[in-house]
């Protein structure tokens, strides 16, 4: 799992992998991104 990023270039924490193997965003990302979308449907 050693090297592995996410788009942003935050290194994928090996839990947070085997927690969520789908997850695409680091969480200040996806935090950053809901709060973007509760914007928009506001």
């Amino acid at each position: 799992m050693d090297g592995l990023l996410f788009a942003c270039g935050v290194r994928i924490n090996e839990q947070r992998l085997l927690a969520d193997p789908a997850a695409s965003m680091c969480f200040d990302c996806q935090r950053r991104e809901e709060g973007e979308m509760l914007c928009r449907t506001l």
